[in-house]
């Protein structure tokens, strides 16, 4: 109860794998842990405390020191245990799908799905899928509106990480 309070007045990075983020926080922010070096200076609010949801316990330290050195002095906790302790507790769990390419493209043939393409304007430009939005995740907050609404949206990168933080937005 306490933690679920206290996320409400802050940011909740949750650095696990994007695997592991298919079950995550509702509101969550899904940072993968190498990816906590750079990308939290372009969604975190550094108003606001921030609370971390790890892997491991033993990554805090680690996690911690990327926030610092980019300036986020005000890290409210962790949770610890990962996500279990949460979902054990009966508190509100949201799910993502992961795509396998050959699913994205049977979606794609009918219709039914969003293609949002997250990477940098250089990837973009050395090819994409034509029927894509574009949108760099870091920047993705501030320009949801590009967004369409009413179909479901795939989220796509190179690796699935940036697609994975872009999922979480």
């Amino acid at each position: 109860g306490d933690f679920r309070e206290a996320i409400g007045r802050g940011v909740l990075v949750d650095a696990r794998m994007p695997t592991a983020f298919s079950a995550h926080i509702p509101g969550s922010y899904n940072i993968w842990p190498d990816g906590l070096a750079t990308w939290p200076g372009w969604v975190a609010d550094y108003e606001k405390p921030i609370f971390l949801l790890l892997e491991k316990d033993a990554d805090a330290d680690e996690a911690a020191r990327y926030l610092y050195r980019l300036g986020f002095d005000n890290i409210g906790g962790y949770l610890c245990g990962g996500l279990q302790p949460w979902a054990n507790s009966g508190l509100g769990i949201e799910f993502l799908g992961l795509l396998l390419p050959d699913a994205l493209a049977g979606m794609l043939s009918t219709e039914s799905v969003t293609v949002l393409d997250v990477r940098s304007d250089a990837e973009w430009i050395e090819g994409h899928i034509k029927e894509a939005i574009h949108v760099f995740v870091g920047g993705l907050e501030r320009q949801i509106d590009k967004v369409p609404r009413g179909r479901p949206i795939a989220c796509i990168c190179s690796t699935g990480l940036r697609a994975s933080l872009a999922a979480s937005i």
